[in-house]
């Protein structure tokens, strides 16, 4: 191993360290240590890599706060160090890990505190936030998305359990540590439930638009990326009685033609790759479970390229999905993916699933013809007609029933919703979309409609 002596004056500690409070009685200890009999231990330093870091010094402290500063003090008191049989005076034994980056050096820092388990809980939660906002970062420029839950599985190396969950709390509330309330805390959990019972975590569920209508709404729209904001709810208690959401399909869709072999020119502000439709769906899936009720539905618009695979994953976490999906007949609508080789496409899938054994509103047919909404302007690429979630609403809510579209668009659920009295809740992450999905809100909310008649002539 090789050990560098550097001057103390030539290793710069950065101000946004994981540790930001010594015990000084532990600190005492160890100075009383180093004095002795000697450094066991060298600190881990790195070279500065990054050209946007605002530092002077060649060497950045990764590892060893504790022990540079009673080193320093030592020296200061006019003390030598032994180290390795040798003493020494004003420099630092060191091991240099290299030219790394800032995540990587997160990485070690936290790796090395892990092993110390002396971290307070707020501690932990501020280094545990910053590796993970460095780690989205990172994952933006691959043009990925890295999740809470991402980062939580990968500090525990667990999917699902308790610790997972805590470092997922810890996040979600670091950014409330300077609150008094959340710093006195005895744990992640009792300063979330602090969080919401101040109503802070409101704000961190991004509800896009503090919206009061003249009577109370039935229905609620958060603008931002649906993850992040179903694990919040699922982590307030909310629950939904049915799930109805048109997804990306994962066809590379923003490359379609029109008829004439002209490029539709319909942005749908999302990455319809298929590698990302994969990624964002073994995500999507098991929270699709964990935030509806006992007794639920699912409607999931799909492509049939992927159909067998949703069916497999959803089957995996829980729901009972019908062998062959509902078909969404368009009536003479619809795209020519290759226009001179291929057919006018005129149906879409849609994946039909039950949790615990939840019945139909009647028996209605598995092929669900979408009239044409002369009425309804064009805003999205993707979008459905009003009637064809008039249906599958129809089969599936009562009055009242809590409707979740984590893949809102355009808010087509919100008038529909409306003519069944249900409460629907939108996601949507464009901010696009989002203003044209509260405007149809806002818009659903001055209709006033009786409690339909449920019938099943409404489903046909």
């Amino acid at each position: 191993m090789n050990i560098l002596k550097l001057p103390i004056k030539d290793i710069q500690v950065l101000g946004n360290r994981q540790r930001q409070e010594f015990q000084q009685e532990a600190m005492d200890d160890l100075m009383d240590s180093i004095r002795d009999f000697g450094l066991l231990q060298p600190i881990s330093v790195r070279v500065k890599a990054a050209a946007n870091e605002n530092d002077t010094d060649r060497y950045i402290l990764v590892a060893g706060e504790r022990r540079l500063r009673n080193i320093t003090r030592l020296y200061e008191e006019g003390y030598e160090i032994k180290f390795g049989g040798e003493m020494l005076k004003d420099v630092v034994p060191c091991i240099c890990v290299g030219e790394v980056d800032l995540l990587t050096a997160e990485e070690m820092e936290l790796a090395e505190n892990f092993k110390r388990r002396d971290l307070t809980w707020q501690e932990h939660a501020a280094a545990t936030k910053r590796l993970h906002a460095l780690r989205q970062a990172q994952a933006k420029e691959r043009g990925e998305e890295h999740t809470i839950t991402d980062t939580a599985e990968e500090i525990t190396g667990a999917r699902t359990g308790g610790k997972r969950d805590n470092i997922r709390t810890e996040i979600l509330v670091a950014d409330y540590l300077d609150d008094p309330d959340v710093a006195k805390a005895k744990t992640p959990k009792q300063a979330l439930n602090i969080l919401k019972k101040k109503e802070i975590i409101k704000q961190a569920q991004q509800v896009a638009e503090n919206y009061q209508p003249k009577r109370e709404s039935l229905h609620r729209l958060y603008k931002g990326n649906c993850l992040t904001i179903m694990r919040e709810l699922i982590d307030s208690g909310e629950r939904f009685s049915t799930i109805l959401t048109d997804p990306p399909y994962g066809i590379n869709a923003h490359q379609f033609d029109d008829s004439a072999g002209n490029a539709l020119g319909m942005e749908h502000h999302y990455n319809d790759s298929p590698k990302h439709f994969h990624q964002l769906m073994e995500h999507f899936i098991p929270l699709t479970y964990e935030i509806t009720e006992e007794r639920a539905h699912m409607y999931l618009f799909c492509d049939i390229e992927h159909y067998l695979w949703l069916r497999e994953k959803c089957q995996s976490v829980g729901w009972y999905v019908h062998r062959t999906p509902f078909v969404f007949y368009k009536m003479g609508a619809g795209r020519v993916p290759l226009p001179d080789i291929g057919a006018k496409r005129q149906y879409e899938l849609i994946l039909y699933a039950i949790k615990g054994n939840k019945h139909t509103n009647g028996i209605a047919p598995d092929v669900i013809v979408g009239r044409q909404d002369t009425t309804t302007p064009i805003y999205h690429g993707a979008q459905k007609s009003i009637g064809v979630y008039e249906n599958l609403l129809a089969r599936s809510t009562r009055p009242l029933d809590k409707v979740l579209d984590c893949f809102c668009g355009s808010g087509t659920i919100f008038p529909a919703a409306q003519s069944y009295q249900c409460r629907a809740t939108g996601i949507e992450l464009s901010e696009e979309y989002h203003k044209i999905a509260m405007k149809r809100l806002k818009e659903a909310d001055e209709r006033q409609l009786e409690v339909p008649n449920y019938s099943i002539s409404k489903m046909n």
